[in-house]
């Protein structure tokens, strides 16, 4: 059977082959993953028994991460300009996922570089089956896809 540390870091690596394969396939799976990346997030600091202080202050001292907050913050410290404020709660839950994500990327367990590598694998893999299929179908049905280009439609 599995230990927990395994089981935590297969969840985790489940959510970004979620993600990877979400971006081309399914909004729906990119959503699912985002939700696996926040529990996998607090699933790890739980495990990890790091105080919440120690965790805040490490987050800090990498900027590569706060600084997407930065999205949320700006809509966040808008609310005194909106009027409108149906509006304004409509942008801050679209922008909720850029003060979400940073923190469920920093908690999350680190991946060797031979794990990241085959996770870059599958997203190239994935990518370039994508593209094959819309090259056939494009060689397919070349005159009416043209034809529909030209009317400033999608393929």
């Amino acid at each position: 059977m599995f230990q927990a540390s395994q089981l935590r870091f297969y969840f985790t690596y489940l959510s970004c082959l979620a993600l990877l394969i979400g971006l081309v396939v399914s909004p729906f799976l990119q959503s699912m993953s985002l939700f696996g990346f926040a529990i996998a997030a607090v699933w790890d600091s739980i495990a990890t028994r790091l105080t919440l202080a120690e965790r805040w202050k490490a987050f800090w001292k990498r900027p590569d991460f706060w600084v997407f907050g930065l999205h949320f913050a700006i809509v966040l410290l808008g609310f005194w300009a909106v009027q409108d404020m149906d509006f304004w709660l409509e942008r801050l839950r679209i922008k909720l996922p850029f003060l979400i994500l940073p923190l469920a990327f920093f908690f999350m367990p680190q991946f060797s570089q031979r794990q990241y590598f085959s996770l870059l694998y599958v997203l190239v893999i994935v990518l370039s089956i994508t593209s094959l299929g819309i090259l056939i179908n494009y060689n397919l049905d070349y005159e009416n896809i043209q034809l529909l280009i030209k009317q400033g439609q999608s393929m």
